[in-house]
């Protein structure tokens, strides 16, 4: 483990401890580091969705995050979901669209949605213009 992520762990177990948060100062105090370290550590980790803050006067009150991961949330959810990146490449697929259309994800993963042959997202709707010209109205 990187000494960075050893404070990041020290951090969030001292906070951890701390339902109701703690300032920067308190948890500087608490692990015996320099204020300004800690909140550039708690500044990453904010990013990283590892701790939340709110502001309480003119401090700031950090607090381990409470969210669920994507990963998570994909696992658990019915519905058939794709992440993908700006670039239409398909970073994740949850295991409920790799059941429907009998895929992996080896498969599906790193391959641009385009190409991926998945019917509900790969075959185009007819445009409005196709179907006006067609002599559907």
């Amino acid at each position: 483990m990187s000494p960075e992520q050893e404070i990041h762990e020290r951090i969030l177990r001292t906070l951890r401890f701390r339902p109701k948060g703690m300032t920067i100062t308190e948890i500087a105090r608490a692990l015996g580091m320099n204020r300004n370290s800690v909140s550039k550590h708690l500044e990453v980790m904010q990013v990283a969705g590892q701790v939340e803050a709110r502001l309480v006067g003119n401090a700031k009150v950090y607090s381990v995050a409470q969210r669920v991961p994507l990963s998570a949330f994909l696992c658990f959810t019915q519905n058939l979901i794709l992440v993908l990146d700006a670039d239409l490449t398909i970073i994740q697929a949850n295991d409920q669209l790799l059941r429907h259309f009998g895929r992996t994800k080896e498969e599906l993963v790193g391959q641009n949605i385009r190409d991926a042959a998945i019917p509900a997202v790969s075959t185009p709707a007819p445009s409005l213009s196709s179907r006006v010209s067609s002599g559907s109205r």
